[in-house]
């Protein structure tokens, strides 16, 4: 088989797109319509705040970046029962949008552990496509998650070939025995939402998770039911997301050593961002949480932490209610 040449179907890959990017339609055509190919050409990129799609408009240049035109996306399979090739074919974890995305597919090794690796071009730099997810938030009953969760005992990613994440949240979603190399690190593109990233991933405890979030608009549920999620050191920019609201709710066992969050300017909404960590003691007492005007229960069950926010700089008008229920965590003097 010649490389790059797909293994996989036109038909597959035409089940699996998800259509997150579309040009503006308008339902009386005008002289003045967008055109891909004019200067003033805009599409939406579809995301999630976890209740409604929020419409983001954006332009070509901001939203369709492709930084490499080839990779290599490489994971490790460790199965419970014999897996066919035929079952990895139809389960790979690539979300794309039209025929740009030329990948062939080996792998290596046999039950019960199974080497993947997808060694992928796109022929256009400037075609739409969408990136690396277990889930397809467009047509959630293509989506692959499920049989990852219920055939593998484990997933490793070894690395993401410079290929980047979908941009519409929930890339791990529900993979309950995912493990993440610490050199592979993932494109995170302009409009990405960290919505449910590693929602219930249980078993996913990473020492490091040193990934550029700059570009995320939400980390809302980005963790939540991590279980076992504790990282020694975070050190985050964050400037561009909107929403923490239960970003690591019933992470139980989260509790890392040092917890930097850096440009936070733009958080508006921290509602049980925390709530849960019953392990937490970290102090937070650097975050600027100044704009946000939800921190409802944002520590509630946190039974070991007592760290003092009297001097937190918050809105006096915030929402708080049960902000330190079931902890000990001192209220910012502005709320007593």
């Amino acid at each position: 088989m010649p490389e790059f040449e797909p293994n996989s179907s036109s038909d597959r890959t035409l089940r699996k797109r998800n259509m997150l990017l579309y040009n503006e339609e308008r339902s009386n055509p005008t002289p003045h319509m967008y055109h891909k190919h004019s200067p003033n050409y805009q599409f939406r990129s579809q995301l999630s705040n976890g209740k409604t799609n929020l419409n983001t408009t954006c332009s070509l240049k901001e939203c369709l970046v492709v930084p490499y035109t080839s990779g290599t996306v490489e994971y490790i399979l460790m199965v419970n029962q014999p897996v066919t090739t035929e079952d990895i074919l139809n389960h790979l974890p690539l979300i794309n949008t039209d025929k740009s995305l030329v990948y062939a597919v080996q792998i290596l090794d046999y039950y019960p552990s199974y080497t993947i690796k997808i060694n992928y071009k796109f022929t256009n730099k400037e075609s739409s496509w969408d990136g690396f997810s277990f889930y397809n938030v467009q047509t959630p009953v293509l989506s692959v998650y499920s049989w990852y969760t219920t055939y593998c005992s484990s997933v490793s990613i070894v690395s993401f070939g410079h290929i980047p994440l979908s941009r519409a949240g929930y890339q791990f979603y529900s993979i309950e025995n995912l493990s993440i190399s610490s050199s592979a690190l993932p494109i995170l593109l302009p409009y990405t939402t960290g919505y449910k990233m590693f929602y219930g991933c249980i078993h996913f405890s990473p020492i490091q998770l040193q990934w550029n979030m700059s570009t995320l608009t939400s980390m809302e549920q980005m963790f939540y039911g991590c279980t076992e999620f504790k990282p020694t050191v975070i050190e985050w920019d964050i400037s561009s997301v909107v929403s923490m609201n239960e970003t690591f709710m019933n992470c139980t066992q989260f509790n890392p050593f040092l917890f930097s969050l850096s440009n936070t300017s733009q958080v508006v909404t921290s509602k049980r961002t925390l709530k849960g960590c019953s392990s937490f003691t970290t102090d937070i007492r650097s975050w600027n949480l100044s704009k946000s005007t939800d921190l409802s229960e944002m520590f509630y069950g946190c039974i070991l932490c007592s760290v003092d926010l009297s001097e937190w700089s918050v809105l006096p008008t915030a929402l708080h209610v049960n902000f330190n229920t079931n902890s000990s965590v001192i209220l910012p003097h502005v709320w007593v």
